[in-house]
């Protein structure tokens, strides 16, 4: 897979601990130049900056839900979107592309094939104008 076939936000969970050269394979280039983190092999991919400290910090869940749901709201987008939505639109557009279920399982970090088949939501096509008010 190469970095310009995934989205900036189509990053499975079990790449939470890698580590930003590794995830650099699989993330656009541009994230980790921009936020400076190319020599920091140690330090988390996705950081927030705590507002006492000013210190870097690892993302949380709810922090990615913020960000998420600020991007829907600066879109006008009134569908209810998720950090779930987005893990939904990776397998399902990884699944379209002939992707097979077995590697679409291993990328969720899913024990189960019967929780990847329920990100799997190719039968509820969505337009691509519809994506594209994300404006990520």
């Amino acid at each position: 897979m190469t970095p310009a076939a995934v989205g900036p936000l189509d990053v499975p969970r079990s790449l939470a601990g890698l580590d930003a050269g590794m995830a650099a394979l699989f993330l656009p280039g541009e994230y980790i130049a921009d936020a400076g983190i190319a020599a920091d092999t140690d330090g988390p991919l996705f950081r927030t900056t705590g507002r006492t400290t000013g210190t870097p910090q690892r993302m949380t869940q709810p922090d990615a839900h913020r960000v998420i749901q600020r991007r829907v709201r600066a879109a006008g987008i009134e569908t209810k979107i998720g950090n779930h939505s987005l893990r939904a639109t990776g397998i399902t557009d990884y699944l379209k592309n002939n992707g097979t279920p077995e590697h679409a399982q291993a990328m969720g970090s899913h024990s189960s094939p019967r929780t990847t088949k329920l990100y799997d939501r190719r039968s509820e096509e969505i337009t691509l104008d519809e994506y594209e008010k994300v404006g990520i």
